[in-house]
């Protein structure tokens, strides 16, 4: 299958994915990289926006990636983004999973609402996708895909396409946040990151430590969940070496585009009943990346403290799902039985069956009791969060 420009849609994605990881190194690539799905996909225009909301749901924009355009017109979107039809739908959506304009909105509603006669008619623009990638209460990273007038309605493939990008951004601004807090990016992690405890370490692909933070130092010399023996990490469980080493030989060896939305995800119990959730991030392979060392990686290490739920992303991160997999995880977790799932969730019997199933395939844990044990393990310890938190540009 090819596309607009004649490049086959594999390589496409490969490239597309190697160029989004690069973007977590030099984040001036990411008009390049949006530039590349614009083209391939012949789109008008195509965006990674972050957007913070007050407590009244004003959006105020704090981060603005995109393909060239009138910066006037952005700047009169990202002004007026509630009067965007469907938007507020559209901000609180699942994560990973595409809305288009026109699907949700009537024809004659759409057209009709000032926001198609001020913005989308006069750009000759005729529908857009978009496509949460980060969810918080507050804030909201989307990629966002406008078509122009005349060019042929958003297809199901279209979404596929979207929907299979989505983990690697999410990822590609995960590693950036770890590599340079002082970043806009890094906003996106805030409440996940700057208010946990983490220890973060830099291996090579034979666990060899090249760097580690004063909290992972403490972490190995403490020892109930990783070790340092030699100068290379390892879990102290002896159970879990061979998943911990399979997710850094994948993380450090893997190419970019058979990552997917596997998550390099190990849960490390220790003796006195405690666990902890590792994390490993893929540096990747292209020139830039490798700039860093070649075949590296970070490990970020997830401490329970208190009953913080952990968001849908690092769930699905750390046992390797879905995001419609790891709401179903949560909700086990919760204690929900059958029915409250289905119903809380809007799916079916037999879809939640399905998902069961292709968790504990993925997680290899045999059943609900195991499943919600793993889960609650990974509540995230919060450090209290200031009541007007601050950002560095």
């Amino acid at each position: 299958m090819y596309g607009k420009h004649g490049l086959r849609i594999d390589c496409f994605i490969s490239d597309t994915i190697s160029a989004i990881y690069d973007c977590a190194v030099d984040p001036s690539l990411w008009p390049l990289a949006l530039e590349r799905i614009r083209d391939v996909m012949d789109l008008a225009y195509v965006g990674l926006n972050v957007v913070e909301f007050d407590e009244v749901e004003q959006p105020r924009p704090l981060l603005v990636q995109g393909t060239e355009w009138d910066p006037a017109w952005l700047g009169r979107l990202m002004g007026n983004l509630d009067s965007m039809p469907g938007f507020k739908d559209m901000r609180r959506g699942p994560v990973d999973q595409p809305m288009v304009i026109r699907r949700m909105i009537p024809k004659k509603t759409f057209e009709g609402s000032g926001f198609f006669r001020d913005w989308v008619a006069p750009q000759m623009l005729h529908d857009a996708c978009n496509t949460p990638v980060i969810q918080r209460p507050n804030l909201t990273a989307m990629l966002t895909a406008w078509t122009a007038q005349g060019r042929r309605a958003i297809s199901d493939r279209d979404l596929d396409l979207l929907v299979g990008l989505a983990p690697h951004l999410r990822r590609a601004i995960l590693i950036s946040d770890l590599l340079d807090r002082e970043r806009k990016i890094g906003r996106i992690h805030a409440a996940l990151l700057d208010h946990l405890s983490i220890p973060v370490l830099l291996i090579d692909r034979s666990g060899r430590i090249v760097y580690a933070n004063a909290v992972a130092e403490r972490l190995l010399s403490d020892g109930r969940h990783l070790r340092g023996t030699e100068g290379r990490v390892c879990p102290t469980n002896p159970t879990y070496v061979p998943a911990f080493a399979e997710a850094v030989r994948r993380a450090t060896t893997a190419r970019d585009e058979e990552m997917e939305s596997w998550g390099c995800g190990v849960v490390l119990p220790a003796a006195d009943g405690s666990a902890a959730a590792a994390y490993v991030l893929p540096f990747g392979h292209s020139e830039k990346r490798q700039a860093l060392g070649e075949g590296m990686a970070a490990v970020a290490v997830v401490q329970p403290a208190n009953s913080s739920p952990p968001p849908v992303e690092l769930v699905a991160a750390l046992l390797g799902l879905t995001s419609a997999e790891a709401r179903v995880a949560l909700a086990v977790a919760d204690g929900k039985g059958t029915d409250e799932i289905t119903e809380a969730l809007g799916i079916t019997l037999n879809t939640l069956k399905t998902h069961l199933a292709t968790i504990f395939d993925k997680s290899g844990l045999p059943d609900r009791v195991a499943l919600g044990a793993a889960v609650n393990r990974l509540r995230l310890p919060l450090r209290p969060a200031p009541e007007h938190p601050t950002f560095k540009h």
